[in-house]
């Protein structure tokens, strides 16, 4: 039997359209920070989930990420990543054994006022470029929907678009003004992160700026009260609800455009979502500092290690931070490795190589002449070459 399809396209049938405006929770959720720190959230407008943006209780911090770090003179450990950093870094997008040198400043405009913003929201960023796009789409269906005369069409675009700014209204925040200290603005500061992919990044800054960037806690100031929070989400989840209920009764040619634009925001604000660099640091102005950075690859962990030594020119954060077996051999390796951070020649796998052979040899284990560890014997066979060290 031949497969049969409907013929016009008033045969076509459209009644679960409503469920386009409600699906996309996790995409919005993922630009939901940078999003509502924008005063255009407050224009009204289809936005995908905006049930997304409704939370038990609001954060009282920024988000942060889970991370192995350590001041290379403070010594104090950072067990988590702050929001901003994290945005300058881009952990995730790390490769392994990469290893990333920052050297991280106040910028001169610093110097004039103490009391500044850490960072601010840029004038033409791409979530705020996105949010006035669909305002005017949305305006523009509104108007589309009057002239056909589709009274329930009209009625839900209005409904879901007032839910949309209540409901960003309420989780708008802005970021806390930090006064910035003259106490450590000439110390040394730096920070070392490492993945647990085994990448390293180095960070060259003064205590002010790691106090500013990385120790110090940073709050959302949220505009709405708790009172007014809870009236606005309450508010904005009626009319959505009553709104989701209304489109599904809107003519054949508006729920195409309903649902036709509702695919579309979705795959906006999943590019959004996707690629950090649009969402996050194409958003942010983070003017307040002046930041370089270089890049290097290397083979493997101990590489890897060799070269963020060589950045720091110090080893107590690797000890202190756990970066290697505390064995002797290699505290041997962390001792010679000091003392060649400016040799270009000095080969740290094949000084590793020679001080695990070392102690095999004076473990009575029988360990063959050539450099290659990973041929080396045990006890169930030969050795496989770590991939981490």
């Amino acid at each position: 039997m031949p497969l049969q399809f409907p013929e016009s396209h008033s045969d076509w049938k459209f009644d679960l359209v409503g469920l386009l405006a409600i699906i996309g929770e996790s995409i919005v959720s993922e630009v939901v920070q940078p999003l509502t720190a924008s005063r255009t959230v407050f224009l009204p407008r289809l936005l995908p989930a905006p049930h997304a943006l409704i939370r038990p209780s609001r954060r009282t911090a920024l988000p942060s990420r889970p991370v192995l770090g350590i001041g290379v003179y403070s010594k104090q450990e950072i067990t988590s990543l702050p929001y901003f950093p994290d945005m300058i870094h881009q952990l995730d997008l790390l490769r392994p054994y990469e290893i990333q040198e920052y050297n991280i400043s106040l910028a001169a405009k610093a110097a004039g006022d103490r009391h500044q913003k850490i960072a601010t929201v840029k004038f033409f960023s791409p979530l705020k470029l996105l949010t006035l796009f669909s305002f005017l789409w949305t305006v523009g269906i509104l108007v589309w929907a009057i002239l056909l005369g589709d009274g329930p069409a009209v009625v839900a675009i209005v409904l879901v678009s007032a839910a949309s700014s209540l409901h960003s209204a309420a989780s708008f925040w802005k970021t806390s003004i930090t006064r910035l200290s003259r106490l450590g603005a000439h110390r040394q500061g730096d920070i070392v992160l490492r993945t647990r992919e085994g990448a390293f990044v180095v960070v060259h800054c003064t205590e002010e700026v790691a106090r500013l960037l990385y120790t110090a806690p940073l709050g959302c100031d949220y505009v709405a009260g708790g009172t007014t929070f809870q009236i606005l989400i309450s508010v904005g989840t009626l009319l959505l609800m009553v709104g989701i209920v209304v489109m599904s009764n809107c003519s054949w040619t508006m729920q195409v455009v309903l649902g036709a634009s509702y695919l579309a925001l979705n795959a906006l604000y999943m590019v959004c979502a996707l690629t950090p660099a649009v969402s996050q640091y194409w958003h942010w102005d983070l003017s307040l500092f002046e930041i370089v950075m270089q890049r290097k690859f290397r083979d493997s962990y101990t590489e890897a290690l060799w070269e963020a030594i060589r950045a720091t020119r110090e080893t107590d954060w690797v000890v202190r931070g756990r970066h290697l077996p505390n064995t002797s051999s290699w505290n041997k390796w962390l001792d010679e490795a000091m003392g060649n951070y400016d040799n270009d020649d000095w080969d740290p796998t094949k000084a590793r190589d020679q001080y695990l052979g070392e102690e095999r040899r004076e473990a009575g284990e029988i360990v063959p002449t050539s450099d290659d560890y990973g041929s080396w014997p045990t006890a169930d066979g030969p050795r496989r070459r770590p991939t981490i060290l």
